[in-house]
């Protein structure tokens, strides 16, 4: 009996290994300029400054500047792996001479195993930056190769693979493993300060937060010598991959807005426009297609958020993240905040701004929670939109 369960395990690891072999890394014909020898000489993952030595999974602009803040918080690059190696060769290029990077070509990989190479290198951490829809199952893997993880946002594309992810962290957690999900306005000194200034009452209750988001516009579509590896590599032009377009940015806003008011009661769906519709897509997940624009209603306890994301190259024009009070507003990207009379309001007190900042591998337990019911809270909102309808974020179908 028992060897049948380390047989069934075995063959678990193995068929989550096939998955993100046939949808991760799918890649035809040899690599030119990057190899798959692991390295001889291995040294502690960990050294005693408490670096990390990270690998980085998806070679395209997120991985590019996760990996870049990894560098500036004192960690080091040592290993990258992508779908194809001409993105490989576009991140060395792009990371120039940095000092902390020292990725030598035997730690550059491409290919159908080019995730499972990599976590056989003595990396102990991370960063994960391809398609959203790929993050559940390659926190399993990465898991049972006991890495740490740096994931970028969103978690999951849906509920299903959400849940999938959080059962891997809550695995990570308990087997001693650190995950971190940066989030870029968590580390803006301008919204610690603003985050700071709101807690100690100088805009009075807070009774409305209005968020507006500039989508980015998809990137130029990149043909490759097959359909399967077109799809991966342009992930951001598939509904089914990317989850429609806004689930990034809408899990920033969510983070932000838990540490004004909580946990959102109800998100109501006002509006959607979808610009495209692959077939299949309602099928996999509730994004009908890549989405154009959505707006919801988000009901908190004590306080509402208008949300508006629109995907353009043209700013909004005002502010992007407004929080309205009693007895004032506060612009959190900018830090400035106004009374009723729109006057300048001057905090007296100083706010160690850079100090007051998140860093962006915040490794705690915490962290990846609030990570986790931001990416809920977007999922839903995009569903709420898509569909027209009411979600309620605690309700069990929901959880």
């Amino acid at each position: 009996m028992a060897h049948k369960q380390t047989q069934g395990r075995d063959q678990g690891k193995e068929s989550r290994r096939g998955f993100l072999r046939e949808s991760s890394f799918l890649i035809a014909g040899a690599m030119p300029g990057v190899t798959a020898s692991p390295i001889e000489d291995q040294t502690d993952s960990l050294n005693a400054a408490g670096c990390l030595k990270i690998g980085v999974v998806g070679c395209g602009r997120r991985g590019l500047q996760l990996a870049r803040q990894a560098m500036n918080d004192g960690h080091e690059i040592v290993a990258l792996a992508d779908i194809t190696a001409d993105a490989v060769q576009r991140f060395v290029r792009g990371i120039g001479s940095a000092e902390r990077f020292n990725v030598s070509p035997s730690m550059r990989f491409a290919g159908v195993d080019a995730y499972e190479r990599l976590l056989a290198t003595p990396v102990d951490s991370v960063i994960l930056a391809t398609a959203p829809a790929d993050r559940p199952t390659q926190v399993e893997l990465a898991l049972s190769a006991a890495k740490n993880v740096i994931a970028a946002r969103p978690l999951a594309v849906d509920l299903q693979g959400l849940r999938q992810f959080e059962n891997a962290f809550n695995a990570a957690q308990r087997e001693g493993l650190k995950w971190s999900v940066p989030c870029d306005l968590l580390g803006s000194p301008a919204v610690a300060a603003s985050l700071d200034a709101i807690r100690s009452g100088v805009i009075g209750q807070v009774l409305n937060i209005r968020t507006l988001v500039r989508g980015h516009p998809l990137p130029s579509f990149a043909p490759q010598q097959s359909a399967e590896v077109s799809r991966r590599r342009n992930w951001q032009h598939d509904a089914l991959l990317s989850g429609g377009g806004p689930l990034e940015q809408l899990h920033d806003r969510f983070a932000i807005c838990e540490l004004i008011a909580g946990q959102p009661l109800e998100i109501q769906g006002i509006c959607s426009a979808i610009v495209d519709s692959p077939s299949g897509a309602s099928a996999r997940n509730d994004a009908a297609g890549l989405l154009n624009q959505l707006a919801v209603d988000v009901k908190y306890a004590d306080c509402w958020m208008q949300a508006f994301w629109r995907r353009t190259s043209t700013e909004w024009a005002g502010p992007k993240l407004l929080v309205q009070g009693t007895l004032g507003s506060c612009d959190l990207e900018t830090g400035k905040i106004a009374n009723l009379r729109r006057e300048r309001i001057e905090i007296t007190q100083a706010i160690p701004l850079k100090d007051g900042a998140q860093s962006q591998f915040d490794l705690s337990a915490a962290s990846g929670m609030a990570a986790i019911r931001a990416t809920k809270a977007a999922i839903l909102a995009r569903d709420a939109a898509v569909h027209g309808k009411r979600q309620r974020f605690n309700e069990p179908t929901n959880c």
